[in-house]
């Protein structure tokens, strides 16, 4: 199961990357499972790039995103699934008996979202703006390291020169700095990190990197 771009990293899979993935399932006889809810976030040259577009992946990627991130559709739980014709039956055949289908009055508003191009444009410049600024501001904190994130709206940044575990780092932040963050404990692999979503107004980014600026410089 691959997401490009990636939460909690914000990296994006180069096509390259996405080439090996699909000749180690050719390989070993695997299903991929092609989550690509960020895929109209992209702030990388290369942008998102399919297993399903590569040769040998087609037949064999299972391709699921939604509406909630790139049209900023959260709270109204629509979603997609793509792949083969036997997978799209057996998908049918169980959500047919477990969901029916999303509530009716929601569709139109869905196949009016995928026909908007300057309003999502607009969105998505804003939060390349935002990618930009939260980097600049978060790297230059005291005891922090940040890759600059390639797509989605997260910031995973590596704490660990801090002396605080991220557990430790989360808790005295919430506490000392009224900023709320996720310690990436929480997350396999992620001890050390924390994460930082940028999906909100640039006040609040630099109201609440100024904030965790100050207590870092107090300790």
């Amino acid at each position: 199961m691959i997401n490009s771009p990636n939460n909690p990293t914000g990296a994006v899979y180069t096509p390259e990357e996405i080439k090996m993935l699909v000749k180690l399932a050719v390989k070993h006889d695997l299903w991929i499972i092609d989550d690509m809810i960020y895929a109209t976030l992209v702030w990388a040259d290369y942008g998102y790039t399919s297993p399903a577009s590569i040769e040998g992946g087609k037949e064999r990627t299972i391709t699921i995103g939604g509406w909630s991130k790139g049209w900023a559709m959260t709270g109204w739980r629509l979603g997609w699934a793509g792949g083969s014709k036997q997978i799209a039956d057996a998908i049918k055949k169980i959500n047919a008996s477990a969901a029916t289908h999303v509530p009716t009055f929601l569709m139109p508003a869905a196949i009016t979202a995928l026909s908007l191009k300057e309003e999502t444009k607009m969105m998505q410049d804003s939060f390349h703006q935002r990618r930009d600024v939260i980097h600049k501001l978060l790297d230059n904190l005291p005891g922090i390291t940040l890759p600059k994130p390639e797509g989605a709206f997260y910031a995973l940044c590596d704490i660990s020169q801090t002396g605080m575990t991220d557990i430790e780092f989360a808790q005295r932040a919430l506490e000392e700095a009224k900023v709320q963050l996720i310690p990436g404990s929480l997350m396999e692999g992620g001890e050390g990190f924390i994460r930082i979503s940028y999906a909100t107004s640039m006040e609040n980014i630099e109201e609440g990197i100024t904030r965790l600026k100050t207590w870092l410089s107090s300790i």
